[in-house]
């Protein structure tokens, strides 16, 4: 098995200049086993049922190629972290879908859930949307209590709502 990289960061020198690299994958000795490409490479090895990979490293200036073989107690450990990663995060997940990738939205930072939201037009607004029950509205806003509302020269109603004091002094524009 090999794995080959072309690093951009010395595309116009040789592999050796990675050795002296600050943050490089490679020191005097060779592949560093914290870097990721140690564990890329070992895991290769693992789920490819290899002995040894032949890493190598390629610029058009020079090539580098290192044996680097299955460490099994590397690879038990990195197992106990996937298999930790799989049963507490994962496997949730796939059961409740409660981290759902959605948008999330209003003050409350959940995700939308119907037509009882209204849009902040304030082209600076973190939030975009807010919940109705997040902003003390029962319903869509007809233009009395908590809200006013002003005619615009395009002649649509902009209703400014006045918020909760945890809003601390932001404003928002909702178009209707």
């Amino acid at each position: 098995m090999i794995e080959i990289k072309c690093p951009f960061s010395v595309k116009d020198g040789e592999p050796h200049l990675l050795q002296d690299k600050k943050g490089s994958f490679m020191d005097k000795m060779g592949l560093i086993k914290s870097h990721k490409y140690y564990t890329q490479v070992q895991g290769q090895l693992e789920v490819c049922e290899r002995n040894y990979c032949d890493f190598i490293v390629w610029t058009p200036n020079g090539l580098y190629i290192e044996r680097i073989y299955k460490d099994v107690k590397f690879i038990e450990r990195l197992f106990q972290k996937l298999t930790t990663i799989f049963v507490e995060q994962f496997l949730p997940e796939i059961m409740t879908r409660k981290l759902q990738m959605c948008k999330v939205y209003c003050v409350c930072q959940q995700e939308e859930y119907g037509k009882n939201m209204i849009q902040c037009e304030n082209k600076t607004c973190k939030y975009e949307w807010f919940h109705y029950s997040c902003i003390g509205l029962r319903r869509a806003p007809k233009g009395s209590g908590i809200v006013m509302t002003a005619r615009s020269k395009t002649n649509n109603i902009v209703l400014l709502v006045l918020l909760p004091s945890c809003f601390q002094n932001e404003f928002h524009i909702f178009f209707m």
